[in-house]
């Protein structure tokens, strides 16, 4: 389910974008790109602007947000904002069943194409759920609001999907037999072939992947460079 705009609006919205680019660009003294499309953005998006500008009335302020937990400690939070939105990001647990393999189907440079096949298990569900029951008993207890929870039956409700990091598709372990690299990211049974990548992750994590995913590669660098090192030729007469 996607949720629209409107009353549930964001300063994410692309109508409020819109709206600040061509500023910025005026303040700049140049021409804003995809003007046609900020244009259609606004005029499209008219009642985020309203909502954003009449009935918030004040402007997204960074000092506000959940990051900071600036809001709750307000004393006038309640005249200030008329909701929070609050969305829940979550990793997903190892699942055999989830896994990406190539079809029988080429692309246009006469590569396979990947089949994605993802689920969310019994584990994730009650991990979402049970995150959603904790945090609306906290704000309760607290007295800081009512927590309301979109759900379908008894399932989380799905709003937005977010970035996609694919990994685990060469997991990392102790043994062959539970994984495809050891803990150095080589490749069991294979003596000159690494990979330092995402998909040596066990498990995937909530935040996006590219720091860790340096980290291994470094790693390996690392790894690979003392290997060499061992296999180099002697030198002869100071001459390699």
């Amino acid at each position: 389910m996607q949720r629209p705009f409107g009353r549930g609006t964001t300063s994410r919205s692309p109508a409020q974008r819109s709206l600040r680019d061509p500023k910025r660009a005026w303040r700049a003294r140049r021409l804003p790109s995809a003007a046609l499309q900020h244009f259609k953005d606004i005029a499209l998006g008219l009642d985020d602007l309203l909502y954003l500008r009449i009935v918030r009335r004040l402007p997204y302020r960074p000092e506000f947000n959940f990051d900071s937990l600036g809001w709750s400690a307000l004393s006038d939070f309640d005249r200030r904002f008329s909701l929070l939105e609050v969305h829940q990001m979550c990793e997903q647990s190892p699942d055999f069943g989830n896994r990406i393999t190539l079809t029988d189907a080429v692309d246009a440079t006469g590569m396979p194409k990947a089949r994605v096949i993802f689920r969310w298990n019994d584990l994730d569900i009650r991990s979402v759920t049970r995150t959603q029951d904790i945090v609306s008993a906290e704000l309760a207890r607290r007295s800081v609001g009512r927590l309301q929870v979109d759900r379908r039956g008894e399932l989380p409700l799905l709003a937005q999907v977010s970035s996609h990091h694919p990994s685990g598709t060469t997991r990392m372990a102790g043994s062959a037999r539970e994984g495809v690299v050891d803990a150095d990211c080589k490749v069991f049974g294979v003596d000159n072939l690494y990979v330092a990548s995402s998909s040596v992750f066990p498990t995937s994590g909530l935040a996006p992947p590219t720091l860790t995913t340096l980290a291994l590669a470094i790693r390996v660098s690392d790894r690979v460079k003392v290997q060499l090192a061992k296999q180099a030729i002697p030198a002869a007469n100071g001459i390699l």
